[in-house]
């Protein structure tokens, strides 16, 4: 079932076209939840050059958006990329998977305001300018009560106050300036896929729905921002017993602490010893290639080798040249 299309009359989103033309996949029968997910997996990294612990990043957030009568947070979810990397084919496959889509083609906040409504999985594109405050608002039982305008019937204005708590998933140009909205979210960098684009019609959920009511959720609520994101998603990997995405998902969080203690002006230095140190948790040596990628993927920091290499002296760190190739060890 296609989603809910919204519109405000103000914006018409702009179609990515990608290199290849999109093809329809067929939807074979679904047996069991981990053929479910492992199918919704392989869709959606089609849709765009994310890979398979990106793709079941999202896919375990649509399995949340059936459990908004339990939760009382589910982080949003922000695909950021260039224009062209997938982002819209993203969205549009993840419509199929999440619970209750609401695709709302809005430009401004005010319209998107009027256009929430609790219990649904809103999907909205180009969110770059849209309130970011709103977006975290509805993220949390706890703050999902907003004031909003009306016209009366018998006419003039009056405030009420409106329920907004549910699901969100936006793509955006470049991640939220906000760093509120930053530390509460899930990101997902898309990257141009070489291959095909694909669209399906047919996806159903069902399955997925029913997986989700299987859930335990013990241990839901962290000591952090960090964890209270991360910690739902992860009790669907354990039920899943997804030792690889639960492996990536550590990484993340640790990450993404870093990236919270670093703030919101991202300073270079403080973002390259965050990236380092996260690295040579798990290996001995990383390139400094390596070291660029997730500067770019995770922080949104734009260095170059030599940049990296002089900062990563500074920090201690000692930079070796393996033939030709500097790669940074520990101090």
């Amino acid at each position: 079932m296609s989603p809910d299309k919204i519109t405000n009359g103000l914006f018409q989103p702009q179609p990515i076209k990608p290199t290849i033309q999109p093809q329809t996949v067929a939807i074979p029968i679904i047996a069991s939840p981990l053929e479910a997910i492992n199918l919704a997996t392989k869709i959606l990294m089609g849709a765009s050059g994310i890979n398979i612990y990106q793709a079941k990043t999202c896919v375990y957030h649509a399995v949340l958006t059936h459990l908004l009568d339990i939760l009382d947070l589910i982080p949003p979810l922000i695909a950021f990329g260039d224009s062209g990397t997938g982002k819209t084919w993203l969205l549009k496959q993840l419509s199929y998977f999440v619970y209750n889509p609401k695709e709302l083609n809005v430009k401004t906040s005010a319209a998107l305001r009027r256009l929430l409504t609790p219990n649904t999985t809103a999907i909205v594109e180009e969110a770059d300018k849209i309130d970011e405050q709103l977006i975290i608002n509805r993220s949390a039982k706890a703050t999902s009560q907003i004031a909003v305008t009306e016209e009366r019937e018998q006419g003039g204005w009056q405030i009420v106050t409106h329920d907004i708590f549910g699901a969100t998933i936006v793509h955006r140009r470049k991640p939220p300036a906000d760093i509120a909205l930053r530390n509460r979210s899930v990101y997902i960098a898309t990257k141009l896929n070489s291959g095909n684009y694909r669209i399906d019609d047919s996806a159903e959920n069902s399955v997925i729905a029913e997986f989700a009511k299987s859930i335990k959720f013990s241990d839901i609520r962290g000591k952090g921002r960090t964890q209270d994101v991360w910690l739902p998603l992860i009790s669907v990997g354990r039920e899943l017993s997804d030792t690889d995405w639960l492996n990536y998902a550590d990484i993340q969080m640790e990450l993404d602490r870093q990236r919270f203690l670093v703030g919101q002006d991202y300073e270079p230095q403080k973002a390259v010893e965050s990236i380092v140190e996260m690295n040579l948790k798990k290996l001995s040596s990383v390139p400094l290639k390596d070291i660029k990628r997730d500067l770019k993927d995770y922080h949104d920091v734009y260095l170059t080798i030599v940049q990296i290499d002089e900062l990563c002296n500074i920090l201690g760190y000692k930079v070796t040249h393996t033939d030709g190739y500097p790669e940074v060890k520990a101090k």
